[in-house]
């Protein structure tokens, strides 16, 4: 039998995104759609993971340790709410 190996998961979800969109348009909810990949993407990078796939309101990533998954879903929130998410 193999080493079992481990999957880090991230998942990240704007919360109200769909009221946004409702109540000041589409164009405002790609601005914050924008604005969210690119924080994610920067604290997953810095992380050393990757992120596989946008939701739109969110974020699906894998980062190499449970550690580093912690650190980096604190830093998402942090950039977040810094950014007006």
């Amino acid at each position: 039998m193999g080493a079992i190996a481990t999957a880090n998961v991230l998942v990240t979800d704007t919360v109200g995104s769909t009221q946004l969109l409702v109540r000041d348009g589409a164009v405002a909810a790609e601005s914050q759609r924008r604005r969210h990949d690119t924080i994610v993407a920067n604290v997953v990078g810095v992380f050393g993971g990757e992120v596989v796939k946008s939701t739109g309101d969110g974020a699906l990533a894998l980062v190499p340790s449970a550690d580093h998954l912690v650190r980096a879903a604190s830093a998402i929130q942090q950039a977040a709410l810094a950014d007006g998410l």
